[in-house]
């Protein structure tokens, strides 16, 4: 299944004049859906790697979890609208 990231590259392909320009060659991706897919694919493992990373740094942790799941809750909820932010500034809205 696709993820929101592959819907919102294609909305931003579709809104720009310059959507053509910006799909590889055609002997690259022969097809858009799957320049659509490889980039919603990019998006889904820097997503995994951002959002790890900042639980750590955080010390958003099982232990935690375990504890106050409520607390657990609001950090990784928070963590995770920050990474898709910069996911979606790095790959998708560039």
């Amino acid at each position: 299944m696709l993820s929101t990231f592959y819907q919102r590259y294609q909305f931003t392909l579709q809104k720009s004049r310059t959507a053509l320009s910006l799909i590889p060659s055609r002997k690259a991706f022969p097809s858009p859906h799957q320049h659509l897919a490889e980039i919603d694919q990019a998006c889904n493992k820097r997503m995994e790697i951002i959002v790890s990373a900042m639980a750590k740094q955080e010390n958003v942790t099982e232990a935690l979890k375990a504890t106050d799941q409520m607390e657990w809750v609001r950090r990784m909820n928070s963590i995770r609208n920050r990474a898709e932010e910069i996911v979606l500034t790095e790959l998708v809205y560039e």
